[in-house]
Parts: structure tokens; C-alpha cells; sequence
């Protein structure tokens, strides 16, 4: 067998290989929410850094309450592993069923770099 020669390797491809893949490392528990005045705020780590241009909200990031599917929001970004997500609207029983606390779940899809 042949090795191949360093200028055959496509170096996407290499980059590829060696990625390490978006992983949620924060918010641990699906009630782990705090407020900004009077709206709900999730601040969301990853274990690496991520393309902020590939973070949306509704579309490659996705936070579910119970009563409202795909919650609106705004992203601030902390850090390149950390964001802040700020819910559009002041009020909280719009969204949630409190029993006892009010829970949430964070969807990414495909997208997501």
C-alpha cells in the first residue's frame, strides 16, 4: 500500500475528523433558569467553542416549555462556549406550568457548529 502524501488529504476533511462535537454541558437539570428582570434567562455552555454564526434561536437552538413550543428569545453571547438566552415577553404562565418549577427543554439540531 501507497501512503499518501500530505498534499492528497482534503484538509476539511481532516478538520472533520478531528472535531469535537457540540456538547451541552450546562444547564444540567431542565428547570436551571434564571431571570433578567422579569423574564426567564437560560445561560447554555458547550464543551467547546462554537460557530456563532450557526447558533439561532428557533431554528438550530430550540427551547421548549410547557406550554409553548419553540419559546422566542435573544442570544447574548459570554464567551465562544456560553451564551445567554433572554425569553421575549414578560409573562412567565404564558409559557410554563409551575409544578413545582417551571421546566424547559433545549433542542439542537443538525445545523449546529
Amino acid at each position: 500500500m501507497v501512503p499518501y502524501k500530505a498534499h492528497r488529504i482534503d484538509k476539511n476533511v481532516a478538520k472533520i475528523a478531528n472535531a469535537v462535537l457540540p456538547k451541552v454541558v450546562y444547564p444540567t437539570m431542565t428547570h436551571h433558569l434564571g431571570y433578567e428582570g422579569p423574564k426567564f434567562s437560560i445561560t447554555v455552555r458547550f464543551n467547546t467553542d462554537m460557530d456563532r454564526n450557526t447558533v439561532i434561536v428557533g431554528s438550530t437552538v430550540i427551547f421548549d416549555f410547557s406550554k409553548a413550543a419553540n419559546a422566542p428569545g435573544q442570544i447574548t453571547w459570554i464567551s465562544d462556549r456560553e451564551f445567554k438566552w433572554v425569553r421575549q415577553g414578560d409573562r412567565n404562565h404564558d409559557v410554563c406550568i409551575y409544578d413545582p418549577d417551571c421546566e424547559f427543554k433545549l433542542t439542537l439540531t443538525d445545523g449546529i457548529l
